[in-house]
C-alpha cells in the first residue's frame, strides 16, 4: 500500500487513500516527475489525485467541494515517500535505480 492524502486548500476536506493504482499504471517519467517534486505539492502530485478520483469517491467529493466552493479553491496531494520507494523497490526496481541517478 502506498499511503497518500489530498486536501482542499482551506483544509476543510482531507482524504487519505492508497495510491498504488496510480503507480501501477504510471509511466517512468510520471513517477520521476512525482519524485522530483518530493512526492507532493505540485502538478505531478495533483495528477495522482485526479486519476484516483475515478476510483475513490471521497477524492471526487473533495474535488467537487473545491470546484463548487465560492472561491473555487484548489487542493494539494502528497504521497508518502517511504511507501512509494518501498513499492518501487519490489514492483519497479529499474525506476528506483534511475531515481537514484537523478541529480538533486
Amino acid at each position: 500500500m502506498i499511503n497518500a492524502k489530498c486536501f482542499s486548500d482551506d483544509q476543510r476536506v482531507e482524504v487519505n487513500f492508497d495510491a498504488t493504482p496510480w503507480f501501477e499504471q504510471a509511466s517512468e517519467d510520471q513517477i520521476k516527475e512525482l519524485a522530483t517534486c518530493e512526492w507532493g505539492s505540485n502538478y505531478a502530485a495533483d495528477d495522482v489525485a485526479l486519476f484516483m478520483a475515478d476510483i475513490n469517491k471521497k477524492i471526487q467529493k473533495m474535488l467537487d467541494y473545491c470546484e463548487h466552493h465560492p472561491d473555487q479553491i484548489g487542493f494539494e496531494c502528497h504521497v508518502t515517500s517511504e511507501d512509494a520507494i518501498a513499492w518501487l523497490r519490489t514492483e519497479r526496481p529499474l525506476i528506483l535505480d534511475n531515481l537514484a541517478l537523478m541529480p538533486i
